[in-house]
């Protein structure tokens, strides 16, 4: 495949205008988590440098779920979740309104695939000028990324499962129909283009071999230090790092069990084993070098590559600005061609981990459930953290500090990992049987 010469923005990013909101839009996948969290951790840094992070959460993925008045993750029993309030919208804007002199950052990775009546809505209720910032990853390789964030939500399908059904339009109950919006570059980029004009749009291409240039970027819109966001010193969690084949085996394993409870609701799932089992993983495991990677089967790296080589030239043609080179969107990894076979079995560490994770997010539960009963008083630290740090303060760090003063009867790290202990030999069994 040839690689066309595009333009390429090198001088350095004029910042957007004093009062103005720097919209960050997405793509998934493409550092979002890590640069949400790299404001989130610097939020009071930040407003010294005229710079608003509204709210109190690491993102601001309520505020975009209210305003398409979208509901957040699935449901399996009696009733169906709700739809976000609109309230988080309404006070994402005025927290917005009431600041008149500082500029705002506000990011979430799924306002990009908003339709263009909800992103006109977005426009309109802001109070200040637009300015749209897409971040935007290597194709094909957001195949095994896309399939793993899926696993962290309950998909049970093996990656070759999932490449013919996102590709190839094989037969599925439910067809994982947010995947071509979310790869639908091109039609993501001219829709906001069209609402705030191309000159308000800017493109950042992320390049394995600058890896500062998304920091860099979001530095010089918000006429920040060079430097700022790296203060932030993330985990591997709020980074978002990619799972290993034997942990996404593991994870998948797991899934194909608990999807399967009757009754099983969505909040239950999220808390117990996306936010404890899962990002436990992700968040103090760190693999050893040598553990296989996800690697899907090269037909599917070379469609995904053709298909975003067409949305390149398409954003080419939009006259938004561009950060980095177009031809990174398309271009196939080099070692393409290497795969692993699955999993068979699963070593006692990771399995200890993932055990350890959600007996954490257990002991967690009780103590929320505590708040309300007689031992208010023992969880007060806890308390106080939740009223001021709002509604998705299970996600920060004060929480998790707070969690820590809070409860005082709860084993220590050595202790819990004991105990989790305790039921690898079982899970391990039940893991070298199910894995596939």
């Amino acid at each position: 495949m040839t690689k066309e010469q595009f333009t390429e923005t090198r001088p350095k990013l004029a910042p957007i205008p004093p009062e103005s909101v720097l919209l960050h839009v997405g793509m998934p996948k493409s550092g979002t988590t890590a640069i949400q969290f790299s404001a989130a951790k610097l939020r009071p840094e930040l407003l010294q440098h005229g710079v608003r992070y509204p709210g109190t959460g690491h993102n601001h993925s309520l505020a975009s779920f209210a305003v398409a008045r979208k509901r957040r993750g699935w449901q399996s029993g009696a009733g169906r979740l709700p739809i976000v309030p609109m309230e988080h919208w309404n006070s994402l804007v005025t927290e917005i309104s009431e600041d008149p002199g500082n500029r705002i950052f506000v990011s979430h990775e799924y306002f990009a695939e908003r339709s263009i009546d909800v992103g006109s809505k977005i426009v309109s209720d802001i109070p200040r000028g637009v300015h749209v910032v897409f971040t935007i990853r290597n194709q094909p390789s957001l195949l095994s990324s896309a399939w793993q964030e899926y696993l962290k939500s309950g998909a049970t399908e093996t990656i070759d499962e999932w490449l013919e059904i996102v590709l190839n339009g094989a037969p599925h109950k439910h067809g994982y129909p947010s995947f071509a919006r979310r790869s639908n570059l091109s039609e993501n980029v001219s829709k906001w283009a069209a609402l705030v004009g191309p000159e308000n749009v800017t493109v950042v291409v992320l390049d394995k071999k600058d890896r500062g240039l998304l920091n860099r970027s979001f530095e010089q819109l918000l006429a920040l230090p060079q430097g700022f966001f790296e203060r932030a010193k993330l985990s591997g969690r709020q980074e978002n790092r990619s799972m290993t084949r034997i942990e996404a085996d593991l994870v998948r394993a797991a899934n194909s069990r608990i999807v399967e409870t009757p009754g099983l609701d969505w909040a239950t799932f999220r808390d117990f084993h996306k936010f404890g089992a899962v990002f436990s993983l992700l968040r103090d495991r760190v693999p050893p070098k040598d553990e296989s990677r996800i690697m899907p089967d090269r037909w599917a790296l070379e469609l995904m590559a053709q298909r975003a080589r067409e949305h390149a030239l398409q954003i080419e043609s939009l006259g938004v600005t561009v950060v980095g080179d177009l031809a990174n969107v398309y271009a196939l990894p080099h070692d393409s061609g290497v795969r692993q076979p699955p999993t068979t079995n699963v070593p006692i560490d990771l399995a200890a981990q993932v055990e350890f994770g959600a007996f954490v997010a257990a002991q967690k539960w009780r103590a929320k459930q505590a708040l309300s009963g007689k031992d208010f008083a023992r969880f007060e630290p806890l308390a106080t953290a939740t009223r001021s740090a709002g509604s998705q303060a299970a996600s920060t760090d004060e929480m998790q500090i707070a969690l820590t003063q809070a409860l005082g009867g709860v084993p220590t790290l050595a202790l819990g990992r004991y105990l989790a202990s305790r039921a690898v030999r079982s899970a391990t069994r039940r893991l070298r049987r199910r894995v596939r």
